[in-house]
């Protein structure tokens, strides 16, 4: 145990001197991570002459139009599942009925029969959550992308913000 607590200590000390940032070395290394992508992303969209905010309100609802053209709907295992597992069920049920030669086994084998549907309906929700979430990671990694861009659309309207407030200050001054 004090291994792993010392290889983490390290392996977070290597990770925050590798990607830490001058300006930001009290932040965390997943923060240093995030701005240091959020900066890449601002320095593409300056690249590409992508500056006003109703361009980049533009790009943002391409790329969240990608995201939800990219998420994986699960229709097409949901049926699958479905059509493998009514054929295998059926067949289940008639092998433990042919067994079953007394009324309380009959029970038995009944009272068995619904605690394996209960596990694998149990199982079937879990797995299907994990596997529906790894089919989504496209997804999911394209909207952290669109949150990226909505905070640049923030930052670029605040900047117009404080320039149109300080306009009016000068404006005012003047006269």
């Amino acid at each position: 145990m004090g291994t792993l607590i010392f290889m983490n200590t390290h392996n977070t000390k290597e990770v925050n001197r590798i990607y830490a940032s001058e300006a930001s070395r009290e932040l965390s290394w997943k923060e240093n991570i995030y701005h240091i992508r959020q900066n890449r992303l601002e320095e593409k969209l300056e690249e590409k002459n992508i500056r006003g905010k109703d361009e980049i309100q533009l790009v943002l609802d391409r790329v969240y139009k990608e995201a939800e053209n990219r998420k994986f709907s699960g229709l097409l295992s949901r049926g699958a599942f479905i059509g493998m597992a009514i054929p295998l069920w059926s067949g289940f049920l008639q092998a433990w009925f042919r067994i079953a030669t007394t009324s309380q086994l009959l029970a038995v084998l009944f009272l068995r029969a619904m605690s394996i549907t209960a596990s694998i309906c149990l199982l079937s929700a879990v797995f299907g959550s994990v596997v529906k979430e790894m089919l989504n990671l496209e997804s999911a990694r394209i909207k952290g992308v669109a949150e990226m861009i909505d905070e640049i659309l923030l930052k670029e309207l605040l900047q117009e913000q404080r320039d149109s407030s300080l306009n009016v200050v000068n404006s005012q001054h003047r006269e």
